[in-house]
């Protein structure tokens, strides 16, 4: 009970940390030794080592990555036009392929578009663009991400677009950095690296009023670099840090739409593969998904027929995403991307889109394979709608059983009922002041004030409906006139 009780304090104090990532990390058991424990305080930047065997929790060795980040962001190694060139930003020596590599890989000629615009080619831009943020220091911030494999410890720290990676094999000895990394240059790759499909294939299979706006994006993010003086910009960082199997590891920066996977192979820090997901948050509906939205539709038009009339609802994805869109209830979180990791299966729920994404982290040719995609908003407005069917269908159910509970004289739990019911579904008040039974219910003092809040609830019901009926035919008409175009 002592060992469960330490094990659940742990998990408390992670879930406390106010991060998208827990910080308390635990590595199973291997090659005869305990699990270790990882607890990194972010406010302080310790890392510590624990082991729990029965009752007993054993501290190891310890380091603190604040201190570690600090000095290689500061630790100069030379200058190039002027500009110092530290440690952390040119990245370990042992990272593959260097940050210096990876920024070779970027085009370096420039597009006729680019021309047109009186613009550097992109690794131009992208080198200015570094230029411009490593003249100024960046503070620590108290935020740090990170995630744990078979032999070593990943840590990301957004503000200063680090990776550190800590090998925690020998105990005692604590976390040892082993390779860092200024990941920023995996977020401007401009396509894809070591990644399928392509971003370009993916564009063909889109619908052509889909290429027509990406082309529309293209065309004006060009003129405001024109009109910027040209740099490229990256958006501060909020990623999402997670393992795969052995020492990989997975980096999602939502702000960036990029998706980077590394490996740490016993002697350097491997950039698998880094995917720009631009594209991908475009696809329509879905990728290699089942049922598609059609036959969705149909089953559900088929079954709900009655209901669907009543309601006067026109079963297709217009009506659902209006739906949708008129229920949804802003959340707390800081970032609307939820993740999970199991063995190599990286599964990206983006909840303001309501897309669903898989990428196999060893897929096609050993590289990141987005492998399936569900756009699940007519997944959630079916779920919605017959939520509201239900609530009808249960109202009169819960007023059938007051009438009953009326006849057996038993007031007060039939007036509980008769709450529940206008809770539920509020219009049902007019079905019941017409009911002769419901006068036994009017000298109770809650009477009036259900009433008159079922009334209001009614009101705001049908306006509801009626707004999205609304929404919903004139996005028919929009995409009519889009095709007749």
């Amino acid at each position: 009970m002592k060992t469960i009780a330490l094990l659940t304090l742990l998990c408390l104090s992670g879930a406390l940390v106010a991060l998208e990532d827990s910080m308390v990390l635990r590595q199973g058991a291997q090659n005869g030794q305990n699990g270790v424990y990882v607890v990194v305080e972010p406010g302080i930047g310790t890392i510590t080592l624990y082991t729990s065997e029965g009752t007993t929790l054993t501290k190891h060795g310890s380091a603190n990555f604040i201190q570690d980040v600090e000095f290689w962001s500061h630790y100069v190694l030379g200058e190039q036009n002027g500009i110092a060139y530290t440690a952390l930003r040119q990245g370990s020596a042992n990272c593959i392929p260097t940050v210096e590599k990876l920024f070779e890989m970027l085009p370096n000629k420039p597009t006729p578009k680019e021309v047109q615009n009186g613009l550097k080619d992109y690794q131009a831009r992208a080198r200015q663009a570094e230029d411009d943020f490593w003249k100024d220091d960046h503070p620590y911030d108290g935020v740090v991400r990170g995630a744990l494999g078979a032999t070593t410890l990943m840590l990301c720290i957004p503000c200063k677009r680090a990776i550190l990676v800590y090998d925690i094999q020998k105990q005692d000895q604590g976390p040892l950095l082993a390779a860092y990394r200024n990941f920023a240059a995996e977020l401007y790759v401009p396509q894809v690296l070591a990644s399928t499909p392509t971003p370009a294939d993916l564009l063909a299979q889109l619908p052509a009023d889909i290429k027509a706006e990406q082309k529309a994006a293209i065309d004006a993010q060009l003129k405001a670099l024109a009109d910027s003086g040209g740099a490229l910009t990256l958006k501060a960082s909020d990623p999402w840090v997670g393992a795969g199997t052995g020492d990989r590891f997975v980096i999602v920066d939502p702000p960036n739409q990029h998706l980077m996977t590394y490996e740490y192979t016993g002697k350097g820090l491997r950039v698998a593969s880094s995917r720009n997901m631009q594209v991908d948050l475009l696809i329509p509906t879905g990728m290699h998904s089942d049922p598609d939205e059609g036959r969705e539709l149909a089953e559900y038009a088929r079954t709900r027929k009655k209901e669907l009339e009543e309601f006067k609802i026109i079963p297709d994805v217009f009506y659902f995403k209006a739906l949708v869109a008129q229920k949804q209830v802003a959340s707390g979180k800081t970032s609307d991307l939820q993740a999970n990791v199991t063995n190599d299966d990286l599964v990206l729920d983006f909840l303001k889109s309501h897309k669903l994404f898989v990428y196999k982290l060893q897929g096609a040719g050993n590289g990141l394979e987005m492998s399936s995609v569900r756009d699940y908003t007519l997944d959630v407005g079916l779920q919605l709608q017959d939520g509201e069917f239900n609530d009808v269908k249960n109202a009169y159910m819960a007023w059938q059983n007051a009438k009953r509970l009326i006849d057996a004289h038993q007031l007060q739990l039939a007036m509980s009922n008769f709450k529940l019911a206008c809770t539920l579904y509020p219009c049902i008040y007019k079905d019941i002041e017409k009911e002769p039974r419901a006068k036994v219910l009017k000298s109770d003092p809650d009477w009036q004030p259900t009433l008159d809040a079922a009334i209001k609830g009614c009101e705001k019901l049908m306006k509801d409906r009626e707004d999205r009926l609304k929404k919903a035919q004139q996005d028919r008409d929009a995409r009519a006139a889009a095709a007749g175009k």
